[in-house]
């Protein structure tokens, strides 16, 4: 049945299914994640692959910057023998470097903008993954109002929607300083006034590209991190054979002064061809694990977590028939159990949520 929906009929899921919060989040559903598969959805992923996604290698400097700054934050922390919050490091990490190469803002000290920053997100990843009544029953969206569900979605989108408002006037303001390097908005801003899409790029097309930029990237990236760090720890052999190899690469020093160099060295490494490392990473990035023990069984278990709810559900986007159920056009939605996929046993959960019918 995995096969069948993954691979065979892998064109008819591509869809995501209209769920009223992460509608409302995205402007009427016309950003990447959640807009329908069709053309319009294509010429979206166009727009991002082309003119954002190719621009990762340019934002390397501030990538080498933020983690240059961990690395003296947890020198430092060590030095006064302090513990370290991991998880918070690692969400740090994550929100100031994608936050810096959205907008050009770090939200890293505590504060009134980080506070609010943080806020508004969690909120929004608490509704786009909380119950609503009117997703699986239509008829029943006055529920949502007795629930309150409603209202704290509205007061999020227009909370959401001021910030996106006021980063991009920022940025169209005439004297607002000149950067060395583009951020996203100035990059969207640009493409919208060139044009050259089958679609006129409107602001909110901007805010909706970004709440996914942001929504998707800040705890996805920083919970690998963490998963990653964890298990590394958690398998001792593992993690010594790849501490020895960094340690190879950048040689034995010590201190916090050499920090950037430290981080420049490691991430550009085409040298002494750290294998063990490479493996790591390959785990991280949910590639296929290595014959070798270690790296298997680290590989399966980090795999299994990590994987365990970033599934978005697809639904169907015509009449489809699976292992004998027939699935109504956008009615039939498919919940991936990502921890029984990696398992290889009982891959998929088929959940429908409207109409639904045994084949005669």
């Amino acid at each position: 049945m995995a096969k069948e929906v993954l691979k065979t009929h892998d064109l008819d899921f591509c869809s995501r299914p209209d769920q009223l919060a992460a509608r409302r989040l995205s402007y009427s559903s016309i950003d990447v994640g959640f807009s329908p598969y069709n053309d319009y959805r294509r010429e979206m992923k166009k727009l991002c692959v082309v003119h954002l996604f190719s621009r990762v290698q340019q934002y390397r400097p501030i990538q080498e910057d933020e983690v240059a700054r961990l690395m003296e934050k947890i020198g430092q922390l060590s030095l006064d023998s302090k513990p370290v919050n991991l998880s918070e490091a690692m969400m740090r990490l994550s929100s100031t470097y994608i936050c810096r190469v959205d907008f050009s803002k770090r939200y890293a000290e505590e504060g009134a903008e980080r506070n609010r920053f943080h806020g508004m997100f969690k909120e929004s990843e608490v509704l786009l993954t909380s119950f609503c009544f009117s997703n699986y029953f239509p008829l029943m969206g006055w529920v949502n109002r007795l629930t309150g569900f409603h209202n704290r979605l509205q007061k999020t989108f227009e909370e959401l929607d001021i910030f996106y408002q006021e980063l991009i006037d920022e940025h169209l303001d005439p004297n607002r300083p000149k950067l060395d390097e583009k951020d996203i908005i100035d990059v969207l801003l640009q493409v919208s006034k060139d044009g050259g899409f089958s679609f006129d790029l409107t602001i909110d097309h901007i805010k909706a590209i970004l709440m996914n930029m942001l929504l998707a990237g800040i705890d996805t990236s920083a919970a690998t991190l963490i998963w990653v760090m964890t298990f590394l720890m958690k398998n001792p052999k593992c993690l010594k054979r790849t501490q020895d190899e960094v340690r190879d690469l950048i040689g034995k020093k010590g201190g916090t002064e050499t920090s950037t160099a430290t981080v420049t060295c490691v991430m550009s490494f085409p040298m002494k061809n750290p294998k063990f490392l490479k493996r790591t990473q390959n785990e991280v990035r949910n590639l296929m694990g290595e014959k070798e023990e270690e790296t298997l069984k680290f590989g399966k278990i980090l795999r299994s977590f990590i994987l365990k709810d970033s599934l978005v559900a697809p639904s169907t986007s015509k009449d489809n028939t699976l292992s004998s159920y027939h699935l109504v056009r956008e009615e039939g939605h498919v919940l991936e159990c990502a921890w029984e996929l990696q398992q290889w046993s009982l891959p998929l959960l088929i959940f429908f949520t409207s109409l639904i019918r045994k084949c005669q």
